[in-house]
């Protein structure tokens, strides 16, 4: 569940994550005015955290400390948006991949081209062909 910031009568912002307040709001805001601010020195200094490298380094440490479930749970949820969306993507008509087998004639069996549908998939779900293309490979021996 996504943390919800919530006032209160202080001017202190606590945020609400899976029905606890936390009480780094305070790390929170700074991450999140960080990223976001316009100010040029600001960003100067944060460009390296918004890299691919920089933020891979932030996750792993978040993951080497007592964060990994949550990471993990976040991580899965995100990926599977993606994949939805992705396959919703395909499945539509326009994308090209729709095949009505019971007025299929020969020429469109003929004419079938797993080629063309391999970069239509990649094309239109690049992180679910890349995601099903990781599992096919995680056994070295077979191929």
């Amino acid at each position: 569940m996504p943390c919800i910031k919530s006032m209160f009568l202080t001017p202190h912002i606590t945020y609400t994550c899976s029905n606890q307040a936390s009480p780094i709001g305070s790390v929170i805001d700074l991450i999140e005015v960080s990223l976001s601010s316009q100010n040029r020195a600001l960003q100067a200094l944060v460009t390296p955290m918004k890299s691919k490298d920089g933020t891979w380094c932030i996750l792993n440490e978040f993951l080497a400390h007592a964060c990994r479930e949550t990471i993990v749970d976040w991580v899965i949820e995100q990926a599977c948006k993606t994949f939805k969306n992705e396959i919703l993507q395909v499945s539509r008509a326009e994308s090209g991949l729709h095949f009505n087998a019971s007025q299929a004639r020969t020429a469109d069996i003929l004419s079938f081209n797993l080629e063309d549908i391999t970069q239509t998939f990649k094309a239109l779900a690049p992180c679910t062909w890349h995601m099903v293309q990781g599992l096919l490979d995680s056994n070295p021996v077979a191929c």
